[in-house]
């Protein structure tokens, strides 16, 4: 069987998502266009149960026919849901650490004692490297 799975909202392919023959380890994954391709279908039922999930889709389970009736078609929901807010604290002051790697790479961490917070990695031209190698040793 071999289909294309998209999301229902914005008719845009499903990437990375699974599709899966219920109670069996026979299953597949969609390319970047959303294309799938699940191999020995052939003896199935119609009745058939297939599986389909991605994360940030509602997971759907259809059956064979009714892939068949909607032309090797399927559409995935979105699952956005809202999330309350979560706020990270702590009253120890951010250091400004700096990490090199390899020449002229190096990676930013901002950390307290007992929690590291961000890393952002920069490639920098070798004069900022030079002083940032400085400014290191200051630290």
């Amino acid at each position: 069987m071999k289909g294309t799975v998209l999301n229902k909202e914005t008719n845009k392919p499903v990437d990375n998502a699974s599709i899966s023959v219920v109670n069996t380890s026979n299953g597949t994954f969609t390319n970047a266009r959303g294309v799938f391709k699940l191999k020995n279908t052939s003896g199935l039922s119609p009745l058939t149960k297939i599986k389909f999930s991605s994360l940030g889709y509602k997971t759907l389970v259809t059956t064979v026919q009714s892939i068949k009736d909607a032309n090797y078609i399927v559409y995935l929901e979105s699952n956005a849901e809202k999330l309350k807010e979560v706020v990270v604290s702590s009253n120890k002051k951010l250091k400004k650490i700096l990490v090199f790697k390899y020449w002229q790479k190096c990676h930013l961490v901002y950390q307290t004692s007992d929690l590291q917070l961000l890393t952002i990695n920069y490639m920098l031209p070798q004069g900022i490297y030079l002083l940032l190698k400085k400014m290191k040793k200051e630290l």
